[in-house]
């Protein structure tokens, strides 16, 4: 994945990360496991999958994760992957998922 998309947005961290919860691809601080953070996405991302299921709803466009510090943006890339990012919490989460959709294919 290219750092730029890091810089250009000023994000912590992004990833494409399988529904399953594999690692795929991403730019995550060294001191974040890898694995773990890829679970962690699915098992969000999932679960809020099988409760929109739940309620007879199709699957939401997006998720964020909204926190004093840090959100967390989730959606689908395709049918296999998610895109996970994490960004400052005063960056609107809208317009980061705009750009993340035009730059990550």
């Amino acid at each position: 994945m290219d750092t730029n998309i890091i810089e250009s947005l000023g994000l912590e961290a992004v990833a494409i990360v399988r529904r399953d919860g594999m690692f795929l691809d991403g730019i995550i601080p060294n001191y974040v496991d890898k694995e773990t953070f890829s679970i962690m996405s699915a098992t969000i991302f999932m679960s809020t999958i099988s409760t929109y299921s739940e309620f007879k709803l199709s699957q939401p466009e997006k998720i964020t994760v909204y926190n004093q510090g840090l959100n967390m943006l989730l959606y689908p890339k395709n049918d296999r992957e998610i895109v996970v990012s994490l960004f400052s919490s005063d960056k609107n989460p809208d317009d980061i998922y705009q750009k993340l959709v035009n730059l990550i294919k």
